[in-house]
């Protein structure tokens, strides 16, 4: 019978609690998965650096390029 007063006429379950074995197993699978998880990120992060500085430079050099052909363009039309 249920120890609570409200509940008198219920049978109640012994609580059962994992053994220790599947909780080292839970506990691994977690870790695992949070190593496995920041390897992705540090592979996502590392990668995305890498597009931000090809981008940035690939900018500079547009923009080195640009300012080659405007001091072309200005000489020629001092000339």
């Amino acid at each position: 019978m249920c120890v609570i007063r409200a509940h008198q006429d219920h049978d109640y379950e012994p609580a059962t609690f994992p053994d220790r074995g599947d909780k080292e197993k839970f506990l691994e699978t977690v870790n695992t998965f949070k190593i496995d998880n920041d390897k992705e990120l540090h592979l996502l992060k590392g990668t995305f650096r890498s597009e931000l500085i090809n981008t940035v430079t690939d900018k500079l050099k547009e923009k080195k390029a640009f300012e080659e052909w405007k001091e072309i363009v200005l000489s020629a039309i001092r000339s």
